[in-house]
């Protein structure tokens, strides 16, 4: 039998054995489980990363070109308001020329004592619409950083227009994170990364080796019977591989249908008080799809890797609990001290990762 004939039978082999195996069942829909939340668990870091390059984008696009020389062409200036406790951006404009050119996100010029909002903030309520004037309009996608931002243009009568207050300004877009936008009063990417990390990406990497490990115990004695009829370290990992492979592609298959809809809509996240752009999800699509492909096989090679090496003469049986390393035992204070006081002794960015890690 030549090598690519024998591997197939390896794995044909391997798939029938996980179904008769001790707790094979069991393994079966942990490896399913825990594909499924690794592959979600990149794919939203993915996803998140996506959006806050799109954010940062946006904002730069919408903060004006500073004209100190007498080019200016239009007037800005913005301000801070808030409802139900959440602070949100009102920028006042005029245009001082015919030609001036439009904020990112408007069609056209709001004439004066008129408001242009967010559709967030329009549909706040009548109180928010009526109190910067006339709500003509709505901001466009591209002219906030996410469809759930509260944001309004206000282009003031000319009873309350100041000049002297106002910033002239040539055009829009910078190079350079503005401050102004709703990613002042939330995480940044640096805090929100570490947060992401340490309360989904750890528990689902943990998820992913506790689910390898399932019936460990048959598995090692089946291992070993392999190794005595003479089995090579390869043909036993194509043996594992068969065994892993259809729960672990069926879960990578139910991760991608629940991510598939974040391609096609803007997506409001649960709990979050936050709307993905579809734009930004778009724009994460070869991240994603190298996710869906990349992170399956890193499961399957997990499953081999973490199988003991067989040693001759070895047993697979439980063994009394002095006969046990006890050099782990040792991490169980090194963890307790890093729950209770990590978080004091960690700088402020890693605090939220200390203490996930040491729980």
């Amino acid at each position: 039998m030549n090598g690519g004939g024998l591997r197939r039978t390896l794995l044909r082999t391997g798939r029938a054995a996980s179904r008769s195996a001790e707790a094979g069942r069991i393994r079966y829909f942990a490896l399913l489980a825990a594909t499924t939340v690794a592959v979600l668990a990149v794919c939203g870091f993915l996803l998140a990363a996506s959006s806050f390059d799109g954010r940062t984008e946006r904002s730069q696009a919408r903060w004006p070109q500073v004209a100190d020389d007498g080019s200016a062409t239009l007037l800005w200036r913005a301000t801070l308001a808030s409802v139900d406790d959440r602070q949100y951006d009102v920028v006042y404009i005029e245009p001082l020329t015919p030609d001036a050119p439009l904020p990112p996100g408007l069609s056209r010029w709001p004439r004066p004592g008129e408001a242009v909002l967010s559709p967030a903030l329009k549909a706040v309520g009548p109180q928010v619409r009526e109190e910067y004037g006339w709500a003509e309009g709505t901001i466009a996608p591209d002219g906030l950083e996410s469809p759930s931002e509260y944001f309004a243009y206000v282009r003031p009568t000319a009873e309350r227009l100041d000049p002297e207050e106002m910033t002239g300004a040539s055009g829009f877009g910078v190079s350079w994170t503005p401050s102004l936008g709703e990613h002042m009063y939330n995480f940044g990417p640096k805090e929100f990364h570490w947060a992401y990390l340490a309360l989904v990406g750890l528990p689902a990497g943990l998820f992913v080796v506790i689910a390898a490990r399932v019936g460990a115990a048959a598995r090692d004695r089946r291992t070993a019977v392999l190794t005595a009829l003479g089995a090579s370290g390869g043909a036993r990992a194509w043996f594992t591989v068969g065994e892993a492979v259809l729960p672990v592609a069926l879960g990578a298959s139910a991760a991608a249908v629940a991510v598939a809809p974040v391609l096609l809509t803007d997506t409001p996240l649960p709990v979050v008080d936050f709307v993905l752009y579809v734009a930004d999800a778009r724009a994460a699509l070869p991240a994603l799809v190298g996710a869906v492909v990349g992170v399956p096989l890193a499961v399957l090679a997990a499953v081999v890797l973490l199988q003991p090496r067989y040693r001759p003469g070895a047993s697979t049986r439980p063994v009394a609990a002095g006969r046990r390393r006890e050099w782990m035992l040792w991490l169980f204070p090194v963890a307790l001290f890093g729950t209770v006081r990590g978080t004091d002794l960690a700088p402020y960015d890693l605090r939220l990762p200390v203490l996930a890690a040491a729980a």
